[in-house]
């Protein structure tokens, strides 16, 4: 019964700091992303950026997957630590 508590304490934990460590590491990489972009652009207002349709790629094709898969190699190292 100790085992199964444990068990669902431990997932809970984990899939906690997949939900928490996947929105945070999905703003900082975001705000990287459009540090980038005003500098490769030349603008100096984010609001230009928004007809931009490479920031938009930028965003879906790499921020996202490399967030997603940061915040499970976080969640990860989390389950292994909690033994």
């Amino acid at each position: 019964m100790w085992r199964l508590i444990k068990l669902l304490l431990r997932l809970g934990l984990s899939l906690l700091v997949l939900i928490g460590s996947f929105m945070l590491y999905d703003y900082l990489l975001t705000e990287a992303a459009v540090l980038y972009q005003l500098w490769a652009t030349g603008t100096s207002q984010r609001a230009e950026l928004a007809d931009d349709l490479g920031f938009g790629l930028l965003g879906f094709l790499v921020v996202l997957p490399l967030s997603a898969l940061l915040a499970l190699v976080t969640s990860l190292l989390v389950w292994l630590k909690t033994k």
